[in-house]
């Protein structure tokens, strides 16, 4: 038996779960804002609440409608009186995903009904294993607070429960309800949370919920100390939970000098830090400790931007975070940490009157930043001295980068294959050990900051200060895509004048891949490498785009296009028998040794996501026609080319 994936998978119907939303987040320039939707008519509030359940049953169940008819309509149910609870809970029988979401999140609890009629059908749907309609159910089932104190002991039994899944567990979605039940009767609760604490799957759960049940969860606080203790140089999600929670709970005497001396374990820097900006104030005694582990060398440039933060928000006026809060904003190192740090000090009056001789140092250096500048001079301000930035200052202007790394943008512009940190090294002529790289996939996304030490020391001037690729992707049968930003030191720039020279040459290697389609630039500031023949390589980009602004900029960006059959090509998948005896098995064998034999391993539904690849398994004595996303299932998550198992869990 013998399955080849030749294209990608169907997306799962109904709702379409998107994970790695950090990936967006590290592209904002290329991710954009979905348009508001138009408002709803005021003619639904004119219908019956039976022909607007109507219109959300015929709406939602459209493939080609647009859904907003449907939102419309619940939304116009959830001011109706309770009435109308009967209605809904007959539309979330009908099992469909859609109408799920919109009436369990907005119209089932509302502030014109209370839905406490619906409990009784809610819990009954949470007693059997049905992840997406938990996943909102929960939440229901705690807005509607006082009336549903009474599912306190169901909700702890629930929050006993250890199956895994790629959305939160049944049992963190129970601990999140109590913890905001806890309000109506706060010592069961508080105690069920406090022996989780020590649970295996949902300690962190636990502790996430006694930290926001607040003051009727400081009993708890001897308890988190314990486990702190046991955890300490331990870095995973109880702990940084824990961590959040004993700083938020505990008193502050007692708890800053735990966390600072926590603060030397690398493992636990962020979550301690975070937790003493929580603590704020009354963490005065960290800031000698925080400014040290600031200054280590080895520290990422995450970590440093989250002591900058709790920096100021222990006290931005303490003469000790004065010069870290001026170093922030003036040594450009990072976009966020030095406006936050410019703008901090321009919102401290009074600033001490000899803190003025620093600030006229440093603001010429911001000459060509407006924004930057203008929180400083406000800064000066608010030292109360007359003393004036100096007017005729040189004003920095950028260099335009040398011929050597023009050429080296243009060849990774121009390559055929996809690029790697280790060609963006090369082909720019950087020193690798500049710059901080962690471990990372092949053609997986991958960033590469320069190293702050390095960029600290303006004697060694490094050209390129951040690399940011792209994993390859590839959804839906959409063509695959790989973005890369460089982003140059501040000190220098690039414009369309610096490819001059390479525009004016004929191609000089009749034998390359790509060749580009004009002798300049485009009215969207990009030029366009592509093939001149169609290859039937779908592992070679097709098209690569190299966009330079016409002013001179820091940032070029390089976009490659691939066939959709991309992954395919370069690790072509085959569920067969040597799969599953050499990796299938043993892996299920190790984390549900006494499922090997429930599930059905000839018959997967196999879903393509271009490096990796996802398979589900129904029970074996599950009819077909019952196989759908509200069974059993039990999912596998493969690394396309390694063949490696990522991921086992039960759904």
């Amino acid at each position: 038996m013998i399955t080849r994936i030749v294209a990608p998978a169907i997306r799962f119907a109904g709702i379409c779960l998107v994970f790695g939303a950090g990936s967006l987040a590290a592209f904002p320039s290329w991710a954009t804002m979905p348009a508001m939707p138009p408002p709803c008519a005021t003619s639904f509030d004119s219908m019956s609440t039976a022909n607007l359940a109507d219109r959300v049953r015929a709406d939602a169940t459209n493939a080609h409608s647009d859904h907003r008819p449907a939102e419309c309509a619940n939304m116009s149910l959830s001011r109706r009186g309770e009435e109308v609870v009967p209605i809904l809970i007959e539309l979330l029988e009908r099992h469909n995903r859609f109408i799920e979401f919109l009436v369990l999140q907005h119209s089932l609890c509302s502030s014109s009904h209370s839905g406490a009629t619906a409990i009784p059908y809610l819990l009954e749907r949470l007693s059997h294993h049905d992840p997406l309609f938990a996943m909102y159910a929960y939440d229901t089932l705690a807005c509607m607070g006082k009336e549903a104190v009474p599912t306190i002991p169901f909700l702890m039994r629930k929050s006993l429960q250890s199956v895994s899944g790629p959305v939160e567990t049944d049992g963190d979605l129970a601990i999140n309800a109590l913890g905001r039940l806890a309000t109506y009767d706060p010592q069961p609760v508080v105690s069920h949370l406090t022996r989780l604490l020590d649970h295996p799957v949902h300690g962190a759960a636990a502790a996430r919920a006694l930290e926001e049940i607040g003051d009727a969860a400081k009993v708890s606080v001897s308890a988190l100390k314990k486990k702190l203790e046991a955890a300490a140089g331990r870095h995973d999600d109880t702990t940084d939970a824990v961590i959040s929670a004993y700083a938020h709970l505990g008193r502050p005497n007692a708890t800053v000098p735990i966390l600072i001396s926590l603060l030397d374990s690398p493992r636990n820097t962020q979550a301690v830090v975070r937790a003493l900006q929580k603590i704020g104030k009354s963490a005065t005694k960290a800031i000698p400790a925080l400014i040290a582990r600031r200054n280590d060398p080895q520290l990422g440039n995450r970590e440093r931007d989250d002591i900058v933060f709790a920096l100021a928000a222990i006290n931005a006026r303490s003469p000790l975070v004065l010069p870290v809060l001026l170093e922030e904003a003036t040594n450009g190192r990072n976009y966020l940490a030095t406006s936050f740090a410019a703008q901090t000090l321009a919102n401290v009056d009074p600033l001490p009157s000899d803190f003025a001789s620093e600030l006229i140092a440093r603001i010429p250096t911001l000459a060509r930043n407006d924004s930057l500048r203008s929180a400083l001079e406000q800064a000066l301000e608010h030292t109360h001295t007359r003393l004036k930035p100096t007017a005729d200052f040189e004003p920095l202007v950028p260099k335009h980068i040398e011929d050597l790394l023009v050429r080296g943008l243009w060849a990774l512009a121009k390559q055929p294959n996809a690029i790697t940190l280790d060609d963006v090294i090369a082909d720019l002529h950087l020193d690798a050990a500049n710059y901080e790289i962690g471990a990372v996939r092949p053609l997986s996304a991958a960033s590469m900051p320069v190293r702050w030490a390095v960029e600290r020391n303006k004697e060694n001037i490094v050209k390129v200060s951040f690399v940011q690729l792209s994993g390859i992707f590839s959804f839906f049968g959409e063509p695959a895509s790989q973005e890369v930003a460089i982003t140059l030191d501040y000190r220098f720039c690039v414009s369309q004048d610096s490819f001059n020279t390479l525009l004016g040459q004929q191609e000089l290697d009749p034998n390359s891949v790509l060749h580009r389609r004009a002798d300049n630039f485009g009215s969207d500031g990009s030029i366009v490498f592509a093939q001149r023949d169609e290859r039937r390589d779908a592992r070679i980009a097709q098209k690569s785009r190299l966009v330079v602004s016409r002013e001179c900029v820091r940032t070029v960006s390089i976009r490659k296009e691939f066939d959709a059959k991309f992954w395919n090509e370069l690790c072509p998948f085959n569920y067969d028998n040597a799969l599953i005896e050499e990796r299938i098995v043993p892996a299920i064998r190790h984390d549900f040794a006494a499922k090997l034999k429930t599930y059905d391993l000839n018959a997967p539904v196999i879903g393509d996501y271009g490096a990796g690849v996802e398979l589900r398994y129904w029970p074996a004595r599950l009819p077909r026609s019952r196989r759908n996303d509200s069974a059993p299932q039990l999912v596998l998550n493969i690394d396309r080319c390694s063949r490696e198992i990522t991921r086992v869990f039960e759904y």
